[in-house]
């Protein structure tokens, strides 16, 4: 597997060449999804996310989305959001 990157994204810090995704939760430490389809392991990170930093990473990403011409909201709801920044797609 070769190594996406972007352009400095937000995101780019936790991803690497084996990340297929990363799942954050506040007070709950970050879960990544190392490997690939149907060959991956659970990879849990020591420190817990509080939540002035996920709020922080949510408005980062919120602002990146406005700001590139490689982002867009594909799905805007009051409880959901989807959305693609860069080489990445996600939900909130």
């Amino acid at each position: 597997m070769e190594l996406v990157t972007s352009t400095n994204s937000v995101l780019d810090q936790y991803f690497n060449d084996n990340t297929m995704s990363i799942h954050l939760k506040e007070g709950v430490t970050m879960l990544k999804k190392e490997g690939g389809p149907g060959n991956w392991q659970s990879v849990f990170t020591p420190e817990k996310i509080e939540k002035k930093e996920l709020e922080a990473l949510i408005d980062t990403i919120f602002s990146e989305v406005e700001a590139r011409d490689d982002s867009y909201m594909e799905i805007d709801r009051p409880m959901s959001k989807v959305l693609q920044l860069g080489v990445y797609r996600g939900g909130l």
